[in-house]
């Protein structure tokens, strides 16, 4: 038959990282190796052409990830994966230094837990599946050292890389955790996320939505609002802002990625050729040292609020002064 081609005789070629530059050349070998040498998400193509030069194509990705980061917290292991510029923790933060409501204070809460006992709550199916719920105070301060809450801009500078099909992109495998009823996800980029649910007087949508906070106040300096990320079954990845008291996921991103932001005020706001206009540029500032400061602090609190503190956290005693004068925290 014209075109027939037995399957040992096909000749076959790879492009390793989707640059539509073929990596090698044609091959009746249908195994081959190949090693990455940075993390990140690779789109790999193989063609296939038979002896009539008819052609055919496939491409999957390929994710590799950072390795593993361990919080000495709490000794809980966290996979890491690589996104365009950005290392993210590939799974829900799950630090629990003490738990309730997140109509508290410093909120933290597990799904469909009720009580104060923080080796129960961690027993639980929904803690190991899907991490910690924490409202905007809580989440501040919840990521661990190196690592920050991520602000508004880098959501966005995560979901540009990955394009318009971001949400599809970052949805966690139904396998690992159900996406109720069960999604098209396919988790391309490795970010995995699972569908978590929220918390305020109740908790809802487990299953079927992921809320992730952002660290950026809406409006800017606000005290009531906060932006976050809305992903549902078969909604795209929304932007929206919400209530700082809500029970949503924390994603942490790894420091060395945020530049400082700038800003400045004038006044008076119109003025003639005569006027001498005041700037001031006091409000730039470092987010992730802003994220740092956060952190430190909310050990302070959570020492004053009777959290435990282990013995490794109290390796290293230093005085800062944030926020309520000079006072000795343990990190």
């Amino acid at each position: 038959m014209y075109g027939y081609t037995p399957n040992e005789d096909l000749q076959i070629r790879w492009d390793w990282d989707g640059n539509g530059t073929w990596d090698t050349p044609y091959d009746k070998i249908k195994t081959i190796s190949h090693q990455y040498t940075a993390p990140g998400s690779y789109l790999v193509a193989l063609e296939v052409k038979n002896n009539a030069g008819l052609l055919a194509a496939k491409t999957k990705m390929v994710i590799t990830r950072e390795g593993t980061f361990t919080d000495d917290r709490d000794w809980h292991e966290y996979s890491l994966v690589t996104i365009g510029t950005q290392t993210w923790m590939a799974e829900n933060l799950a630090f629990l230094p003490s738990v309730g409501t997140t109509t508290e204070g410093l909120g933290f809460y597990v799904y469909g837990f009720f009580g104060r006992d923080v080796s129960k709550a961690k027993s639980t199916d929904k803690y190991a599946d899907y991490g910690v719920l924490y409202n905007w105070p809580a989440a501040k301060m919840a990521c661990p050292a190196s690592w920050h809450l991520p602000i508004d801009k880098e959501w966005i500078t995560l979901t540009s890389y990955l394009g318009s099909s971001a949400a599809v992109k970052m949805k966690g495998p139904s396998v690992t955790a159900q996406w109720s009823p069960r999604s098209d996800s396919a988790n391309a980029s490795g970010f995995t996320a699972l569908p978590g649910g929220s918390s305020y007087s109740e908790s809802i949508d487990l299953g079927s939505r992921a809320y992730f906070w952002s660290a950026s106040s809406y409006p800017d300096g606000y005290d009531q609002n906060a932006w976050m990320r809305n992903l549902g079954i078969s909604t795209g990845l929304v932007r929206n802002w919400s209530s700082k008291s809500l029970g949503y996921s924390v994603r942490c991103i790894k420091n060395g990625h945020t530049p400082p932001t700038a800003s400045f005020t004038f006044n008076p706001p119109i003025g003639t050729t005569s006027t001498i206009f005041q700037f001031d540029a006091s409000g730039c500032e470092d987010l992730e040292t802003k994220a740092m400061i956060y952190w430190y602090a909310g050990i302070g609190m959570a020492m004053e609020s009777g959290i435990r503190i282990t013995k490794r956290q109290k390796r290293n005693r230093i005085n800062v002064r944030i926020l309520t004068g000079t006072r000795s925290f343990w990190r």
